[in-house]
């Protein structure tokens, strides 16, 4: 089973590479100003943790995660387009498990009503318009504020790191799905379907009271401050859909 993963608005696969590091995935090289971004990224991953968190492979075998980079923007003006794209980029089909970060867990929900697969998996992400108000009240004033300066609205403490791994961010993209939040419906497929990992101290998407795993510590990028917890939430969540395929 394939899993697709998709990043934050604006970011690269690079998100991840704390992750990567948990999954014990081989990271490729990176140039001068990734490496300074995957040293932050990896301080997170080498956090103090329990043996458990810290070693071996959270994927149970037959699981192959594609961590993916947003495609080239060609205008598309709602998530769903942008869900085509991701799509027909990557030939998903109904037997892999879509998710992603943020924006990515959004778009990945876009999906879904397009493919109905196996499952969704959402980091930090929304599920309906009612889920993301305080991020539309965040944007509001920024409508017309440099691509960077949103995303470092969005992110708060991390800023620094965010605003060197978003430096190649196409600033129309950034645009168009700011733009496109306020009329976004949300997810209206089965709800068992979906797997939710959460910060509690989430402040752009606040962590919803129920149907979700919930990282006490964490804030809105827990993939990238809390890859080990990020890793043992997709472990959970495989194991249970190979019991299902049995």
């Amino acid at each position: 089973m394939r899993w697709f993963l998709l990043p934050g608005m604006g970011a690269t696969d690079a998100m991840y590479n704390g992750l990567k590091h948990k999954l014990g995935l081989k990271l490729p090289a990176a140039s001068c100003r990734e490496s300074s971004i995957l040293k932050e990224i990896l301080y997170y991953s080498n956090r103090s943790l329990t043996p458990q968190q810290a070693t071996g492979n959270a994927l149970a075998p037959g699981f192959k995660v594609n961590f993916l980079n947003w495609p080239e923007y060609r205008g598309e003006k709602t998530y769903a387009d942008v869900a085509r794209r991701v799509i027909k980029g990557n030939d998903i089909g109904a037997d892999d498990v879509v998710g992603g970060s943020s924006l990515g867990g959004m778009v990945a929900l876009e999906i879904a009503q397009l493919l109905n697969p196996k499952a969704v998996v959402l980091l930090g992400s929304a599920a309906n318009r009612k889920e993301v108000q305080p991020m539309l009240s965040l944007l509001s004033p920024l409508a017309n504020a440099a691509p960077v300066t949103i995303i470092q609205a969005l992110v708060g403490k991390h800023r620094s790191l965010v605003s060197s791994m978003f430096a190649d961010a196409d600033p129309a993209f950034i645009r168009a799905m700011c733009a496109s939040l306020p009329s976004w419906d949300g997810y209206h497929g089965p709800a068992e379907k979906i797997f939710r990992l959460h910060g509690k101290q989430d402040h752009i998407i606040p962590c919803p009271a129920s149907g979700c795993e919930i990282v006490e510590e964490a804030g809105h990028l827990l993939a990238i401050t809390h890859p080990a917890e990020t890793a043992m939430f997709m472990e959970s969540v495989s194991a249970r859909l190979a019991s299902e395929n049995q």
